[in-house]
């Protein structure tokens, strides 16, 4: 039986529960599997971005760790290569929760999850926390955005590495843009600070000559800005910024990776990729 991470065009099911690229890829490549509840072991050889069961703003009890077969089950499953996010708000994609305000908006198994951290951290290669279900976002560009975005990061890192673990922030396209033109670099400081990996699961937005859909409507003006405070290409002061960070990069699934969107992502300074776990085409 094929593998649940395989197949898709160029890919092939490597018979170990892997699956083999059309071509090496340019830099480490996480999976990001699809929202299920039985989560299989991580495949040989590869690392996996695991943000699972749906992107609700709300967990009843202890519902999300239930989805996933329970703690135990959990954490079994989970790699050393595995970054894991571990729901700590009620919060989800586009429904974000502000900081310090979050702390008065803990999940009712929030304890449960802390204590799940515990247990990861020390055997997995990070955990992600976030404002906005996995991610990391401020409601609009203000002065204040890079601080307290820094004082979320540094809240819950100090959480994680406590525990033994790496902490992982999905810093949001945007806010990378403006902490790089308009904050002064203050969350890229932090996060260099505090030894964080970022997860900038749109980041071949921001990356001059990818492939991405333009009329979708979440993928506007991002090249625009960049031109914009650059005064044109190269993008100097970004290829500085992230290729200065330890950041990794959606390369917009497997259509991005035909069109060698890694590859782009890379020059740049990204670290490393992420795309969805290759299934049926």
């Amino acid at each position: 039986m094929d593998s649940p991470y395989a197949r898709a065009p160029g890919v092939e099911p490597d018979g170990a529960g892997g699956v083999i690229w059309n071509r090496p890829p340019s830099f480490p490549m996480w999976l990001f599997p699809p929202a299920i509840g039985n989560l299989p072991e991580t495949p040989p050889g590869h690392s996996r971005l695991l943000a699972l069961v749906n992107h609700s703003a709300y967990f009843p009890g202890s519902s999300w760790l239930d989805a996933l077969g329970g703690f135990d089950k959990f954490v079994a499953a989970c790699g050393p290569n595995d970054i894991v996010w571990v729901p700590l708000y009620i919060c989800g994609i586009d429904r974000r929760v502000s900081w310090p305000a979050a702390l008065q908006q803990k999940l009712p198994a929030y304890d449960e999850h802390i204590a799940l951290i515990k247990v990861l951290a020390p055997r997995v290669a990070g955990i992600l926390t976030g404002n906005m279900g996995p991610e990391l976002c401020h409601w609009h560009p203000g002065l204040g955005m890079s601080k307290l975005l820094a004082e979320f990061a540094k809240y819950h890192a100090e959480i994680v590495t406590n525990a033994g673990g790496t902490p992982v922030f999905g810093t949001v396209d945007w806010d990378v843009l403006y902490d790089c033109y308009q904050q002064g670099g203050l969350l890229h400081r932090t996060m260099q600070e505090i030894g964080a990996i970022q997860v900038v699961f749109c980041g071949f937005t921001i990356c001059q000559g990818c492939e991405f859909d333009p009329t979708h409507p979440l993928f506007k003006g991002q090249q625009s800005a960049i031109n914009e405070a650059e005064r044109g290409w190269p993008h100097r002061a970004l290829e500085q910024y992230i290729s200065s960070a330890n950041m990794i990069s959606g390369v917009s699934g497997m259509t991005g990776f035909n069109a060698g969107n890694d590859i782009r992502l890379r020059e740049l300074g990204f670290k490393g990729g992420l795309m969805g776990a290759p299934g049926p085409p």
